[in-house]
């Protein structure tokens, strides 16, 4: 039997006019559960696997309208899978568009992306709403295409991410993506939410040890950094993980452009967006830098389950 998402986070507030099934490939537990949640809340319907053959399974099983692999996996890499998976629905007469997400940005992914038939690179983390946007408005395109013609060729940019080809690059043609709607004033759970990632900022800044208490109380969190190798899953790695940055002569801040929040019941998904100062001695150095991150309701506090941090490309 397919693997059914089965996070907390439950349908709400559809947003999808026409049901879609989106088969998510990534063995990473809690950033496949942040995923599937936030698109169960927008409506889809959604399949989960934590590795390439057992995708495959799922994919050969029932219709599937779109896939979100990860690259690094088990057995088969993202882009082994990538053309696997779009072997088998061709050889069944179906075409369904393919996108790869990474934690690291690598210029070769694009080409392998490319050669491996996928859609577009993406970069974790990214905003899910705009992610939904695009897989709405290819899953429409296809619909409209003559049977028979030919697929699109891949793009190499990933505009939901930021992210942009040299000067001088040249990029194929592709509709524009349309602009995710204006937020909804935010309610007071998803103020709170906002106010809970302030509190991180503050203590990262003043180098608090806090900030460890800021993430839920049992062995269930994840920590992922900008730099390969940032990672902390457990609440010793998550100590270890503040000293090592602590350590270091810089102080660095957030400075937040967008926040975007959703939340059902005790739990609660973020997005931010803007730059990372790092400041030593008298010189600021500031980067572009966005995060996402899951949080859970403990005694009426917002604790972090995930915070996935990232310098994205530009």
């Amino acid at each position: 039997m397919p693997r059914l998402a089965t996070h907390r986070l439950r349908a709400c507030n559809a947003r999808v006019p026409t049901p879609r099934t989106i088969l998510i490939v990534e063995d990473n537990e809690m950033f496949r559960g942040m995923l599937s949640s936030m698109l169960s809340l927008r409506g889809y319907r959604v399949l989960i696997a934590r590795r390439g053959s057992e995708a495959l399974a799922i994919a050969a099983a029932e219709p599937v309208d779109a896939v979100l692999t990860d690259v690094d996996m088990p057995e088969m890499d993202g882009f082994a899978f990538c053309a696997e998976v779009r072997a088998q629905q061709l050889a069944a007469g179906r075409d369904i568009p393919v996108w790869i997400m990474t934690g690291v940005f690598r210029p070769a992914l694009e080409r392998k992306a490319a050669s491996a038939g996928a859609v577009l690179v993406l970069r974790k983390p990214f905003p899910v709403e705009d992610v939904c946007a695009q897989v709405e408005q290819e899953l429409e395109r296809r619909a409209q295409e003559p049977a028979g013609s030919a697929p699109p060729v891949p793009v190499t940019a990933v505009p939901v991410m930021g992210t942009r080809p040299p000067m001088g690059t040249p990029t194929p043609f592709r509709p524009a993506v349309p602009a995710a709607p204006e937020p909804a004033p935010l309610d007071p759970a998803h103020v709170e939410v906002v106010q809970a990632l302030a509190r991180l900022g503050g203590f990262l800044t003043q180098k608090d040890p806090a900030f460890a208490d800021e993430f839920a109380s049992d062995a269930e969190v994840l920590l992922v950094g900008s730099e390969v190798g940032e990672v902390a899953d457990t609440r010793a790695g998550l100590a270890a993980f503040l000293e090592k940055i602590y350590a270091q002569p810089m102080r660095v801040r957030w400075e937040w452009k967008t926040q975007r929040v959703a939340s059902a019941g005790d739990v609660a998904w973020i997005f931010a967006e803007g730059e990372l100062l790092a400041q030593a001695s008298k010189d600021t150095i500031r980067r572009p830098y966005r995060m996402s991150g899951v949080l859970e309701r403990h005694d009426g506090r917002w604790r972090w389950r995930l915070f996935h941090g990232s310098e994205p490309v530009v």
